[in-house]
């Protein structure tokens, strides 16, 4: 009998900063589910969740190997002292280079904490599935993907990067669509997580808020490709760099 060898395991603290609409979470379960059905072919992560909006945390920075912070229905810019917690965690993973992934939300509050800017666009909502162009260089990304889509479902947007911050990808509607810092930090306005027929569902529920021409537009966009699990491949090389 050979040898059995056993995966080395990544354990990952996913930073629950929001939750998906009461009546889409008996469908598609919360953010959590939806982000371990994102990463289902690779067991080699592990997650364990802390809502970060009731201020659970690990008890120590270094209990795990590294964070995920998902969306959220807030803004970084809210009055809210639970973002501000957020933001101190942030800070004490990037100083002592703890890998941080940040999705939407995430990806906001992480550029803000970091000296970045996020605001609210005047261009209005970034919905459905959205092409953007690649750029910039991150060893996890094949060199020859130049465009990638994924699903977007936002008003707020990172307008200005944090110092040391390397552009990824962007577009003429959201020009800072992806970025990294280093090989701890790396994050996204999109969402991998999210399906299709999720995202169909979040905006049969939303068209009332969102203006035409862009919600037809976005509905529209559904029956194009959606790149989640090659994303999904891209944070596990990034959190396996170490």
């Amino acid at each position: 009998m050979g040898a059995v060898t056993t995966m080395k395991q990544k354990q990952i603290g996913l930073l629950q900063a929001g939750w998906a609409p009461e009546e889409l979470q008996v469908k598609y379960g919360n953010y959590p589910q939806m982000f371990r059905d994102l990463f289902s072919d690779h067991p080699e992560l592990v997650f364990t969740d802390f809502n970060v909006t009731e201020n659970k945390y690990p008890c120590d920075l270094h209990d795990f190997d590294a964070y995920l912070i998902t969306g959220s229905q807030f803004s970084t810019y809210d009055n809210e002292d639970w973002i501000r917690s957020l933001s101190q965690w942030i800070l004490a993973c990037f100083e002592k280079k703890i890998p941080m992934v940040g999705i939407c939300y995430g990806h906001q509050l992480i550029a803000q904490a970091l000296g970045g800017k996020c605001e609210k666009s005047i261009k209005g909502w970034g919905v459905g599935i959205r092409e953007y162009s690649l750029s910039g260089y991150a060893p996890w990304i094949p060199k020859e993907i130049n465009t990638h889509r994924l699903c977007f479902s936002h008003q707020d947007q990172v307008s200005s990067l944090p110092p040391m911050a390397l552009r990824l990808g962007g577009d003429d509607f959201c020009e800072n669509q992806m970025y990294h810092i280093e090989d701890h930090v790396y994050c996204m306005q999109g969402h991998p997580e999210f399906s299709k027929s999720y995202m169909h569902d979040l905006l049969m529920g939303r068209k009332d808020r969102i203006a035409e021409p862009a919600w037809s537009a976005a509905v529209d966009s559904l029956k194009g490709e959606n790149d989640s699990r090659a994303t999904a491949k891209w944070i596990r090389d990034f959190l396996f760099l170490k």
